[in-house]
């Protein structure tokens, strides 16, 4: 068996269908991973100030908007941001207006973004529970 051509062919298959769209001081990256809702998560890349080497790693709010569209204010609902805070924390992330966020340089914004990714995905299923009733069958 070989190790290295399993893990490059692993490599390429988890990256297949996202999508890299440059942005003007960044990227945006498409995933195919999902919220509960089937949307696929964004992560957003951007170059802090004129910095070419530190970069911010970001969900874009893309958690709290898809909550409130569906009936559920995160920023007003303490437990809620709780659960965020910490779901983002053991990832190393932080929540900053409403967008869930890490640092990176040029020589770590691959791990970032995997992490970054993995906190949305796990803080959206803790929360999955509290959409109100009927919102369900409207997405």
């Amino acid at each position: 068996m070989d190790t290295t051509a399993i893990q490059e062919s692993l490599a390429q298959e988890m990256i297949t269908e996202w999508s890299f769209v440059p942005t003007g001081n960044g990227l945006l990256i498409i995933t195919n991973w999902r919220l509960p809702n089937m949307q696929n998560i964004e992560i957003h890349i951007r170059r802090i100030g004129e910095r070419e080497d530190l970069y911010l790693v970001t969900d874009g709010g893309e958690l709290f908007n898809m909550f409130y569209l569906m009936g559920l204010d995160i920023s007003s609902d303490r437990d809620a941001m709780d659960i965020i805070s910490r779901v983002a924390q053991g990832y190393g992330a932080k929540l900053v207006d409403g967008q869930m966020v890490k640092g990176a340089n040029e020589g770590d914004f691959q791990g970032a973004i995997r992490r970054l990714l993995e906190a949305v995905k796990e803080a959206s299923f803790l929360l999955w529970g509290r959409v109100p009733e009927g919102h369900f069958s409207k997405h």
